[in-house]
């Protein structure tokens, strides 16, 4: 742009004057395009800094990860530990339970040994009380029971002796009868140690899965927090790609637009030139008339000539007013205003420099015109404010709106205005020649001058520079349909593209926002396999067994607690106890797939808890089924084949969605709207603030411009 600016303003103007003016234009330029660059890398630094920040995030991330991992493996191995101490504790019951069999067995043997004395005892009563019956008969046979007397003293000693041997005999079981229940005791207060420690021991548990629980959330957010900075970084580099391209699209066009100018350049210089000279022409005019008042002396002819003519400008410049005020009514944008003020800023210098010098003209010795370097002088600050205004609004348009057509129309459309001031006021200073010329000649008596043959030929040649700015003006005028035409057509196509865009975002926003806010109803599943010790599949008996046993557990009162105690620690009991046992009877099914498989299905209203709810439930019912395993006949342990790994840990259900109903898709409507409305709010106060921004950065630049 700066090549084809010098190369225009060398071939228009060759003086020397002019060339070196309009040098200080380029590192002013070079400074504007060096500034957009610097913006561009420190918005690069900072998506560096913002990249750099992330990657850190990323291994404090993988590290977290990896403790939690570690973490998980620990209370894994804890729980493995736990089921085999249950499982120990289940054998010790059972072997405790055999002894109390044998136990019994052994109170009942000592029952029947002592009813048998009891009833050696009677006999032996009873046969004493004959004896005493018989000690007459005795007496009387003495003779025939000697020898009686001694079978019958022998016997009974030996039964004495065996009464003697009995009595030892249920010394010795009582004693060890009391040594057996001292043992019971003591299993019994080992069992008690045993049960409070397996109650501290689940405590633990438990607070190991509250930790874990806490991991897992921690996890999540910081799961969460990395998505958002893939989402934040994507966002960024898309915004970078889409500046980099605006800023090339920014580039073409203002190179092309330079072009443009650089065509138009040396109409306008010679607009400008035209105008330079209107002083030089007023002021000959002026000598002339005083020469024509000291030769002819004709005061009150030249009194009403001027009087005329003075009413003629006056006429002139109230219908230069006129037109001025429509054109301020029809030019209605804020922007045309006050590029309006600015040029009449710039001008009023000019002005008052042109006053003194057509002030200084009577102090001339010789009448003649101001010097030709005071003129070039004038006329080359002129162009290069003019220019430089022209530059300066055309490349911050074409940089801060990156294109828009309508700015660059408002510019154009303004410069034309400019032009057209420039024809008038040409226009006025030539009908105010033209009548003060034909007044000079009707007074002189039709002789002319070699002064006004040259004022005459200063107004062909105004005439001719009048004529060419107005074809300048047709040619702005063309330019900026073209411009308007060509630019039209990608600027809709963004904008539906954006609008497609932004709809499309607020839609997948609703739909996340009534995924993850809104309950909708859905089913969950899990499948659990029996497994029995030797590895066999039970079939039959043994797998309806399995079957109903299993479908029992889940309506007994200690499981249901115990289910609901876990759901508690995780936060997904709602309603007590009693809820739970009614969102167990109503909502879960059991269902056969046969081959030792057991489905459980729970049905719910909110299906964003259907999941975690049924993962609790069936590591509950695996956990008590192997813990109480060996006192079932079939032996086999419940098992959760379908682990999985998701967002939340280890899973084991799988979730089924049902249909959004009409309330949902409300919901979602809704978000989708919010989410659309508040886009377009943001995008307007951005695009205000901007425009605001814009316009003070105009201003300033161009208040700098003209005080330079």
């Amino acid at each position: 742009m700066n090549h084809d600016h010098h190369s225009s303003e060398d071939d228009t103007n060759p003086d020397a004057t002019s060339g070196s003016a309009s040098t200080p234009e380029t590192p002013r330029a070079g400074a504007d395009v060096l500034s957009l660059i610097a913006d561009v890398e420190r918005h690069l630094e900072r998506i560096r800094e913002v990249q750099n920040r992330q990657t850190t995030d990323f291994a404090d991330l993988a590290e977290r990860q990896r403790r939690v991992g570690e973490a998980e493996t620990a209370l894994a191995e804890r729980a493995d530990e736990l089921e085999a101490t249950a499982t120990d504790l289940a054998s010790s019951r059972e072997t405790l339970e055999s002894e109390r069999g044998e136990l019994e067995v052994l109170r009942s043997e000592l029952d029947e040994v002592r009813s048998g004395l009891d009833d050696d005892r009677a006999c032996i009563t009873g046969r004493e009380q004959r004896i005493d019956a018989r000690s007459a008969e005795v007496d009387r046979r003495s003779s025939e029971l000697e020898n009686r007397e001694h079978d019958l003293i022998r016997r009974i000693a030996e039964s004495e002796a065996s009464v003697a041997g009995m009595q030892a005999e249920m010394d010795q079981m009582t004693s060890d009868h009391e040594s057996r229940m001292d043992e019971i005791e003591q299993a019994n207060e080992r069992l008690l140690e045993t049960e409070s420690r397996c109650g501290e021991l689940r405590e633990i548990a438990d607070g190991r899965e509250a930790e874990l629980l806490a991991t897992r959330t921690m996890a999540d957010d910081l799961q969460i927090a990395l998505e958002e900075s893939v989402r934040t970084v994507g966002e960024l580099e898309a915004r970078i790609l889409e500046d980099e391209r605006q800023i090339g699209l920014a580039g073409g066009k203002l190179a092309e637009l330079a072009h443009v100018i650089a065509e138009q350049t040396p109409r306008l210089e010679q607009g400008a030139e035209a105008m330079a000279l209107i002083p030089r022409l007023e002021s000959r005019i002026r000598d002339l008339q005083e020469e024509v008042a000291e030769k002819h002396g004709n005061d009150g002819e030249f009194a009403s000539f001027r009087e005329t003519t003075r009413v003629r400008i006056d006429q002139l410049e109230r219908d230069l007013e006129t037109a001025n005020a429509r054109a301020a009514e029809a030019t209605v944008e804020a922007d045309s205003e006050r590029i309006e003020a600015l040029i009449s800023e710039a001008r009023a210098p000019l002005e008052r420099r042109i006053v003194e010098l057509e002030s200084d003209l009577p102090a001339s010795a010789d009448g003649d015109v101001v010097s030709r370097d005071k003129y070039e002088m004038a006329k080359e600050r002129c162009l290069k404010a003019e220019r430089r205004g022209d530059e300066l609004e055309t490349a911050l348009s074409m940089a801060n709106d990156r294109g828009q057509a309508r700015e660059m129309a408002k510019r154009l459309r303004a410069k034309a205005e400019r032009v057209g001031d420039y024809a008038r006021h040409l226009d006025l200073r030539r009908r105010r020649l033209a009548g003060l010329r034909a007044a000079i000649a009707k007074q002189r008596g039709g002789t002319l001058t070699v002064a006004d043959g040259s004022a005459l030929q200063e107004l062909q040649r105004i005439e001719a520079r009048h004529r060419e700015l107005q074809e300048v003006r047709e040619f702005l005028g063309r330019s900026e349909q073209q411009m308007v035409r060509r630019w039209a057509r990608p600027r809709s196509v963004a904008i539906v593209a954006w609008i497609l865009v932004l709809v499309a975002i607020s839609a997948f926003a609703g739909w996340f926002g009534v995924r993850e806010f809104v309950p909708v109803p859905g089913v969950a599943g899990v499948t659990i396999k029996a497994v029995a010790p030797d590895g066999r599949t039970l079939v039959g008996e043994d797998e309806a067994a399995w079957d109903t046993w299993h479908q029992a557990l889940a309506t007994d009162p200690a499981f249901i607690a115990m289910v609901h105690q876990k759901l508690a620690v995780r936060g997904l009991a709602e309603g007590g106890e009693s809820a739970t046992a009614a969102m167990m009877a109503e909502d879960l099914s059991f269902e056969d797939e046969g081959s030792g498989r057991l489905r459980l299905v729970l049905a719910g209203e909110d299906a964003r808890v259907l999941e975690p709810t049924l993962d609790v439930i069936a590591t509950s019912l695996a956990s008590q089924s192997a813990r109480l395993s060996p006192r079932r006949k079939d032996g086999a342990r419940a098992t959760l084949p379908t682990e999985r790994v998701t967002s939340h840990g280890v899973g084991y259900a799988t979730l089924v969605k049902g249909p959004w109903d009409s309330r949902a898709l409300g919901w979602m409507a809704m978000i989708a709207g919010g989410f659309l409305g508040a886009s377009i709010l943001a995008i307007g106060i951005v695009y205000g603030l901007l425009s605001r921004s814009k316009r003070v950065f105009e201003e300033q630049e161009s208040l700098e411009h003209v005080t330079a």
